[in-house]
């Protein structure tokens, strides 16, 4: 800063010290920006800019396997939601929406006739899977329709179809538990022929311990019953 003639004259006489005068700035220089990392992209080497290159198809290529991901999880949602509920068809829809329903569908149909109490348990249970797992497609048909003359003493029966195939025919409740049947042993046989009942994504999940342990319970039981049935109608 400036000084007076006194400051002056004390300096002069050595009883003060002379004050230090101000640097000057000096002149602005990229070196600065360089020692720190931070050049302009036009000044890197060749090198330089295909490591950047580099880095930047990395970030593309993640970028492009997020949006494929993205695009299958949106799929599956859609496929996922597809059904969700029991569908009642005639004779006349079975290839269309059975025999042709495409390969990765799961299919099962259910030959009933509604007064007969055996086909109201398997209604019921089918009724929760079908909202449970909406990526199968549940059917309901009349089974005289389906087959004429077919007998109710086979009703209900459930046909498993998958790819146009028919995996497996299941005649009566007994291949469940009786008519103690319940949803969760009916998702449980049919997931011994195919993923019929698990949601889309995962895989089969095992049925826990003790619900295994109550089918084979409940199997035993209606088997002693029907034992019990025969012996009594044989003459003494």
């Amino acid at each position: 800063g400036t000084t007076t003639e006194w400051d002056d004259l004390q300096v002069k006489h050595g009883n003060k010290a002379a004050p230090e005068k101000p640097k000057k700035a000096e002149p602005w220089s990229g070196s600065a920006v360089e020692a720190r990392g931070d050049s302009r992209l036009d000044e890197r080497t060749a090198e330089e800019l295909d490591e950047l290159d580099d880095d930047f198809e990395d970030d593309r290529a993640l970028e492009a396997i997020r949006q494929q991901r993205l695009a299958e999880l949106k799929k599956a949602a859609v496929t996922a939601q597809r059904f969700g509920s029991v569908r009642d068809i005639g004779r006349a829809d079975f290839v269309r929406e059975v025999t042709n329903a495409g390969p990765d569908v799961w299919v099962a149909v259910h030959l009933h006739q509604p007064a007969i109490g055996p086909c109201q348990i398997m209604g019921a249970a089918l009724d929760t899977l079908a909202s449970r797992f909406p990526a199968t497609k549940f059917l309901r048909i009349l089974s005289t329709d389906c087959i004429p003359g077919y007998p109710d003493m086979n009703v209900p029966t459930v046909l498993l179809y998958h790819a146009g195939k028919c995996l497996t025919t299941l005649v009566g409740l007994m291949p469940y538990g009786g008519r103690s049947t319940t949803p969760e042993q009916v998702a449980f046989t049919f997931n011994r022929h195919g993923p019929f009942c698990k949601a889309p994504g995962e895989e089969q999940k095992e049925v826990a311990g003790d619900d295994i342990k109550a089918l084979i319970q409940r199997l035993a039981e209606a088997k002693a019953a029907e034992l019990d049935a025969a012996a009594g109608t044989t003459p003494g």
